[in-house]
């Protein structure tokens, strides 16, 4: 499958979930709908200069977000905040010192 399309269905889905769904809010899925170009049934473009980078980046954001409240809801209440810093420092490969 074209990448292009691939990010721009990754894209809708998470928008479609998140904003349209959720609130009857269809800016966002307007703007992407404006931002790609459908050519052919297997062919999308993303407009601009930077289109299918700024669409990964976006992906990324969108899914570092959702992997970030994930963890805050999971953490969050039940640790300690000695217990926060070392889950934390062992996330990004480091160890608290004695």
């Amino acid at each position: 499958m074209n990448r292009n399309i691939h990010l721009y269905r990754s894209l809708k889905k998470i928008i479609r979930a998140r904003y349209t769904s959720i609130n009857q809010n269809k800016y966002w899925e307007s703007l992407l709908f404006k931002t790609a170009t459908i050519t052919a049934p297997n062919n999308t473009t993303l407009n601009s200069k930077n289109g299918p980078k700024a669409a990964e980046n976006l992906l990324s954001f969108f899914n570092a977000s959702e992997k970030y409240q994930n963890l805050l809801g999971k953490y969050s209440d039940q640790l300690s905040q000695k217990e926060k810093v070392e889950k934390t420092a062992r996330l990004v490969g480091l160890q608290v010192p004695e």
